[in-house]
């Protein structure tokens, strides 16, 4: 009773007279086995953490004695399965600690063993089914890390048997899966099993039969490059070719792979010792659709260094160190904030002196006489944002990123936040040379992270370059770094931030948009009338005498009508998204008559909302959003205006990336969420009405999706050579920063929609061989993704 009391409970007994069952309330004591395993839960998560007293091999000789006393009861060899799957899976760069706990107990209870793998096994085979590829890795990765319990050719003879899968396939995303899978688990596994010495047999019998795959594997990557073709600081490699290149040459110089965490090797004379279990048949199939593969370089962010503080890319700690970061990452995905921790503390997870020591200055780095100049903060930060630029998409969300970036510099500010400053400069520096998407994130996540921080930034080592061109990329950095950080705060917040010289970017003041019909009687009236909600009848009367008193032709009185509704709605919205919505309902049967007419009135309504939001131009952008909702739009008007209408110096606005991203999400998303309540109704039973109606639907979506991208594609052409014309006095830099931004445009959206591209391959083939080399380069790179 002594615990019960000290959680505040008493000694009371509280009675419940309308339930038989007291026990049904009576706190329970914790059974033997559910308090074991309690501590083994805790234990293990908490394991190799830093603490100060933290004993990592008597943490692990601990947790492996309770293990093999506790297996034999039924209720806690469960639960401990479990957990242990789960720490695989979200504590990813912990698992050689994990395996270490797991072989060190087989070699106390031989029984451990074998029911771990009796257990891992069945899971693994399931994920494989399944295609989760990530999972696989991490279990092979685990298992690679129990060799010293395995019998035979352990995971050496698994991972063989997956090379002979690919050893002579044609290129595939699946066999790029599988061969990524196997590259990576060779190193734990040699590093488990003490291999040494140079040409390892069982290493090289793999690399063997993945070597015809990867000399006759070609690959075109370049979408999908963050550099601009030829302007790179470096050569930009695929990730997979690297690591085969890295995994080949350590083969021949040996696996002396010290910076990796093989805890189990104080343990090495008492693992000698214990009983090896056969690990049993791994099905791979012949091919696989399940898979998320995209080739993609590898980001290299701190370079040009004196002296370097991440691995080289000749070094294979480079790409495993990477992959290390990328699983924390994605495992973590639920809890950024426990995230944040354990990657700001990933060098506790290796061995001492694998990395400088932690927080230490980058100009006190050569003056450290540690071995290691790798900084450990400068690997993750670099991972991460490597897994947030990632070309087309990152795998989660960029709020995710952003959010652990944050976290991280708040847990420990002494050691990411000048890591997180270094990366800054040295993206900065490069941002003439970026794919035009790459600058769009960068500036994105800079905004939001800045706003986390009071906004605080040295500006001035910026200054010097407001005397750019408007359209090089980093004067239009600078420009909506700073108009997404007023959206994020306010104009005068932002204002106070900044040094004098940055106001000639933002203005002294918040710029409002204006009502060009203010002196118009006849507008004021139609201005009362929406206001006061009057019949949409006596409105329409209104704006026919308006538009009977315009000059010009038939069709330009109509457009002056017209331009004149959106005003007025969008004045008397013009508060607050509230208010403008409100203003949308109330108005809705004239918006539709006036202004979804026709594909020519919905165009021009487009160009109506963003004139009059020209000085906020983001609200415009969230407004055309709320009008495609209302139908008063659709998805082809956005599209078409931007790509014909609209000024071609909008592809390096963010609102207007914003725009057509949310717009083209619609579309594609309208069209999965059509064929997903088709499948499920089908499923149930449909009668024949409700077939035809269901098919209509679907017909339809897909047809408006097919037009949206017909569009795209036919306006490349025009869009671009609109972009390269003299116009208005422009000098030859600017013309060729507008081209630039115009292509970077489109090659964003034509790579980031590569899935719906693929569908849509048959109605598209013909449009893309009449719109130019350029386009069809674009479009072939991008379905073959």
């Amino acid at each position: 009773m002594g615990d019960y009391n000290r959680r505040g409970g008493g000694g009371r007994k509280r009675y419940r007279d309308d339930h038989d069952d007291d026990d049904y309330y009576r706190r329970q004591r914790p059974s033997a086995a559910e308090a074991s395993l309690g501590k083994i839960r805790r234990e293990l998560v908490g394991l190799a953490d830093p603490h100060p007293n933290a004993r990592l091999d008597e943490d692990i000789s601990y947790i492996a004695k309770v293990i093999a006393g506790e297996l034999d009861q039924e209720e806690f060899r469960t639960g401990f399965l479990e957990v242990l799957k789960g720490c695989i899976l979200e504590l990813p760069f912990k698992i050689p600690h994990f395996a270490s706990v797991v072989v060190v107990a087989n070699a106390r209870y031989s029984v451990v063993g074998q029911t771990v793998l009796e257990y891992i096994l069945p899971v693994l085979q399931k994920s494989i089914d399944s295609g989760e590829w990530s999972k696989v890795k991490l279990f092979l990765r685990f298992l690679g890390q129990c060799g010293q319990m395995i019998d035979g050719r352990g995971i050496t003879e698994v991972l063989e048997n997956m090379a002979a899968k690919i050893e002579k396939g044609p290129r595939s995303t699946y066999f790029d899966e599988l061969a990524s899978i196997i590259l990576l688990t060779i190193p734990y596994a040699a590093s488990a099993l003490n291999f040494t010495g140079e040409q390892h047999p069982e290493v090289q019998s793999i690399l063997d039969k993945l070597a015809p795959y990867f000399n006759s594997r070609s690959v075109d990557f370049s979408l999908n490059c963050h550099y601009l073709v030829d302007e790179a600081p470096y050569t930009q490699i695929e990730s997979l070719v690297l690591l085969w290149q890295q995994i080949t040459e350590q083969q021949k110089t040996g696996w002396d792979l010290a910076y990796l965490p093989n805890p189990q090797s104080r343990f090495i004379s008492e693992l000698e010792a214990g009983k090896k279990h056969p690990i049993g048949e791994i099905n791979f199939p012949e091919t696989s659709e399940k898979t998320t593969y995209i080739p993609e370089p590898h980001l290299q962010i701190f370079i040009s260094q004196e002296i370097q503080s991440v691995p080289p890319t000749t070094d294979l700690a480079s790409c495993l160190l990477r992959d290390v970061v990328y699983d924390g990452v994605d495992a973590l995905e639920f809890n950024r904030k426990e995230g944040s921790r354990y990657l700001a503390d990933m060098d506790a997870y290796f061995p001492f002196g694998a990395f400088a020591p932690r927080a230490i200055p980058y100009d006190k780095l050569g003056e450290d006489p540690s071995p290691s100049k790798w900084k450990c903060e400068d690997v993750v930060v670099e991972g991460i944002l490597a897994r947030m630029l990632r070309l087309p998409s990152p795998p989660c969300r960029a709020v995710y990123y952003q959010a652990l970036l944050i976290e991280m510099c708040k847990y420990a500010p002494g050691a990411i936040a000048p890591v997180m400053g270094r990366a800054v400069r040295f993206l900065y520096a490069d941002l003439d040379k970026f794919d035009a998407e790459v600058v769009y994130r960068f500036y994105d996540w800079l905004s939001v992270h800045f706003s986390n921080f009071q906004f605080m930034w040295r500006w001035d080592d910026w200054a010097g370059d407001l005397g750019l061109d408007d359209l090089h990329p980093k004067k239009v950095f600078v420009k909506e770094l700073l108009e997404k950080e007023i959206r994020l705060s306010y104009h005068a917040r932002i204002k106070g931030t900044l040094p004098e010289a940055f106001l000639e970017v933002i203005g002294a003041e918040q710029a409002t948009p204006e009502f060009k019909y203010a002196d118009n009687e006849d507008v004021k009236v139609l201005l009362d009338m929406i206001r006061t909600k009057k019949p949409a009848d006596e409105i329409e009367t209104q704006l026919k005498k308006v538009e009977d008193e315009a000059e010009g032709t038939e069709q330009e009185k109509a457009r002056k009508a017209q331009h004149v509704l959106v005003q007025c709605v969008l004045q008397l919205g013009e508060k607050s998204f509230s208010h403008a919505l409100n203003t949308f309902e109330r108005s809705l049967p004239v918006l539709l008559a006036r202004c979804a007419s026709s594909a020519e009135a919905r165009r021009f309504t487009v160009g109506c909302v963003m004139e009059y939001w020209a000085p906020q131009p983001s609200i415009g952008a969230t407004l055309l959003d709320k009008l495609l909702n209302y139908t008063v739009l659709n998805p082809l008007a956005v599209v078409e205006w931007f790509f014909t209408e609209g000024d071609v110096e909008l592809a390096c606005r963010s609102h207007a990336w914003e725009a057509l991203e949310t717009t083209l999400d619609k579309v594609n998303n309208r069209v999965i969420q059509v064929r997903e309540r088709a499948e499920q109704a089908r499923a149930a039973g449909l009668s024949e009405e409700d077939e035809s109606k269901m098919q209509a639907t679907l017909d339809n979506v897909h047809a408006e999706q097919a037009d949206v991208w017909r569009t795209i594609f036919r306006s490349y052409t025009s869009f671009v050579e609109r972009a390269g014309r003299v116009e208005d006095g422009a000098s030859e830099e600017r013309v060729q920063w507008r081209v630039k931004w115009a292509k970077g445009w489109y090659k964003a959206v034509v790579r980031r929609y590569y899935e719906a591209e693929k569908e849509l391959k048959g109605v598209l083939d013909a449009v893309v061989q009449e719109a130019g080399e350029e386009a069809k380069d674009l479009y072939e790179k991008a379905i073959s993704l």
